[in-house]
């Protein structure tokens, strides 16, 4: 496997026992997770971080938690000014990636894959919500009372 390790990083504690689910091992932001990662590598830091949170805050973890020489690949949408410096980044030789996924060339493997394991994947929606109560369902996921939503167009 290419990343036989797996590390997620939360401060949602329902999140984290997800994640550990699927083989995660799981870390909540509020107790030192660069710390932790880095007593786990030796002091190194992790190879590839994937950051899908889109703030400032996570991106900066990202980069406290990248070891020099790794990836930072970030699909969160970032709305606010970058964490960090160009010469930082050169200086700890950091290698990232930005962007959204191209969806339409990934749905068909997406989708097949989402068939096959149907099952690994019932726990991450918590809410089915009519389109009409939209805003409650933001209201909750807000509020973090909802993992994720799924609208039902028929209602």
């Amino acid at each position: 496997e290419r990343f036989p390790i797996v590390y997620a990083i939360d401060s949602v504690e329902e999140r984290l026992e997800e994640a550990k689910k699927h083989g995660a091992i799981p870390i909540n932001l509020n107790n030192d997770p660069v710390s932790a990662i880095k007593k786990v590598t030796e002091g190194r830091g992790a190879d590839a971080i994937l950051e899908v949170v889109g703030h400032a805050d996570a991106l900066q973890l990202a980069y406290d938690l990248i070891r020099p020489w790794g990836v930072i690949a970030s699909v969160g949408v970032q709305q606010d000014a970058f964490p960090f410096n160009g010469p930082q980044a050169y200086d700890k030789n950091v290698r990232m990636q930005f962007g959204r996924c191209p969806v339409r060339a990934l749905f068909p493997e997406a989708l097949r894959l989402f068939s096959e394991k149907q099952d690994q994947f019932k726990t991450f929606v918590s809410h089915r919500m009519s389109l009409s109560d939209a805003a409650k369902a933001y209201e909750l996921f807000d509020k973090r009372l909802a993992r994720k939503v799924i609208f039902d167009l028929r209602t």
